[in-house]
């Protein structure tokens, strides 16, 4: 049966410069992955990510006559259709990414996207999918499930603030229900500050909030590994795949007390009709 989602990762995070080309390589095809679209891309000098004054100070300290220098970046993974086996290797893939020296502070996020796989990007099925998933989560409230892991905030209050999701969803809700055609050919919704979970203009639900993910990675701070601090990577990112039961509860259940989703939910047909 072919796989249902299809998903990408955005890594928001720093390096020093000894580590960078360690990390680059990591995302080289490689024969961990069963299948084409594979290689991660690499884009340094984000400017929204800050470096603390506690990581300049490490950087004048290492070396004597020299200052290491520290390289923002954003990686990009994906997009990948959602399998055990491709979950299994992708989270591999991000452990040794954080073990090659990616670090983070509260500037830097891990984004996750997803959709259908069968809809095209900026497609009225894809902005469909967005849009019921967005109502769903905060019709249900189980986009509370996803504010913290193990007393580690899963969102902030400027990148990823849950009240400006909502403020999106109430938007779209009062588009949608004047105008049902609403996702015919543009994105259905405009926003100030993109929310916790997001209605991307790609088409793809946005999962603005996992942070810290990569914070105080020995590997940065004191030049060596951790099996503990990599197993909680570990744990987080099995923590972030679990929304696609999420998900899938979203595409599938049906409540008359979920007025926007509910009524997403009756219009199904409709945008699957070109594709499944």
């Amino acid at each position: 049966m072919k796989p249902f989602w299809s998903f990408g990762f955005e890594l928001e995070g720093m390096c020093f410069e000894r580590d960078y080309d360690s990390i680059k390589a990591l995302l080289k095809p490689c024969s961990k992955f069963s299948y084409d679209r594979l290689e991660g891309y690499f884009i340094t000098g984000d400017n929204t990510i800050l470096i603390d004054e506690e990581l300049e100070d490490l950087a004048y300290s290492l070396h004597e006559n020299k200052i290491e220098e520290i390289i923002p970046l954003e990686i990009l993974l994906g997009p990948f259709e959602l399998t055990e086996e491709v979950q299994q290797k992708v989270t591999d893939l991000i452990v040794e990414i954080a073990s090659a020296g990616f670090s983070s502070n509260e500037t830097c996020s891990l984004h996750l996207h997803l959709k259908p796989a069968g809809f095209p990007l900026r497609s009225s099925a894809a902005y469909w999918s967005s849009a019921l998933l967005l109502a769903y989560l905060v019709e249900s409230k189980d986009y509370k499930k996803f504010l913290a892991y193990r007393n580690y905030p899963m969102w902030h209050s400027h990148w990823a603030n849950p009240i400006n999701m909502i403020q999106e969803y109430k938007e779209l809700k009062k588009n949608f229900l004047n105008n049902s055609n609403l996702f015919d050919s543009t994105k259905p919704t405009k926003y100030n500050m993109r929310g916790l979970f997001h209605m991307h203009s790609l088409g793809t639900i946005e999962w603005r909030g996992p942070r810290g993910v990569f914070d105080r990675n020995p590997v940065t701070y004191l030049n060596r590994s951790s099996a503990t601090y990599l197993e909680l990577v570990r744990e987080q990112i099995d923590f972030i795949f679990s929304f696609f039961e999420t998900a899938d509860l979203a595409h599938q259940s049906y409540n008359k007390d979920y007025e926007l989703h509910f009524r997403l939910l009756e219009l199904k047909d409709v945008f699957y009709k070109d594709y499944y």
